[in-house]
């Protein structure tokens, strides 16, 4: 049986002065990543990815910045059903003070390009924070 195809979008919070990223722990899980959800109807991408930042964080967005937007791709199970969600990700300059969302997420920390990949637990993760690194060395 072919995967249930899911698609979601967020917002990567970037210092670019710093080149550190805004990382949530999910509380689902457990893992480390970004604010992400599905759109709503006549929802653009860009507006999801600023409301569940905002849902998530706390955070507002203030712009988001021209970097070339990224993707993660994954597959799971949910209630015996193959999900494969793919996660389109933009970067964000955001402003405000962190209040996580209870329910989804647990912690929020900056954290340096060079040291993402010590919170990659997954593949797809693995290849996002590659991504990232290489994106942000380039800056």
């Amino acid at each position: 049986m072919d995967p249930k195809i899911e698609k979601a979008f967020g917002i990567i919070p970037l210092n670019p002065s710093t080149k550190e990223v805004f990382m949530i722990q999910h509380a689902k899980g457990e893992y480390w990543g970004f604010p992400k959800g599905h759109k709503n109807p006549g929802e653009h991408p860009e507006d999801t990815a600023e409301r569940e930042l905002q849902e998530e964080t706390g955070f507002e967005l203030v712009k988001i910045l021209s970097l070339r937007e990224v993707e993660e791709s994954y597959q799971f199970y949910r209630d015996n059903v193959l999900i494969e969600k793919h996660v389109c990700y933009f970067f964000g300059e955001i402003t405000g003070n962190f209040k996580p969302q209870p329910k989804e997420v647990l912690h929020g920390k900056w954290v340096k390009a060079s040291s993402l990949l010590a919170y990659a637990i997954f593949e797809g993760q693995k290849k996002l924070f590659n991504q990232l690194n290489l994106i942000l060395n380039t800056m």
